[in-house]
């Protein structure tokens, strides 16, 4: 995952993971199950899942989450925990019911 600025909100991009690749681990899998029509021919490779967050005292907050397995998009909050953890939450209506993800930074 890379989060990246754009004007004054972030964005997240899915750059590698086991859930954007065919069986054969080279072929990126397609976005089959967007409400989208048009985009359901598009790879999850390099896909914007997470949009229009905003960046405060390290949370990010007000996103969406797209989830490319369901097709269905979520409220979405980003809390780092420390240089090298980020939390990652998608829920709809209340925080509470949601689901937590921590994600590691990968370094080369």
């Amino acid at each position: 995952m890379e989060i990246f600025k754009s004007g004054n909100k972030y964005f997240g991009r899915l750059l590698w993971g086991s859930g954007i690749y065919e069986k054969d681990g080279k072929t990126p899998l397609k976005d089959t199950k967007n409400p989208d029509p048009k985009l359901r021919t598009r790879t999850r490779l390099n896909m914007v899942f997470m949009s229009d967050l905003s960046y405060d005292d390290g949370e990010y907050t007000g996103g969406k989450l797209y989830d490319a397995r369901s097709g269905r998009t979520y409220s979405a909050k980003l809390k780092l925990k420390s240089v090298n953890t980020l939390e990652m939450r998608g829920y709809f209506g209340l925080s509470l019911l949601g689901q937590t993800v921590k994600w590691t930074r990968v370094t080369e």
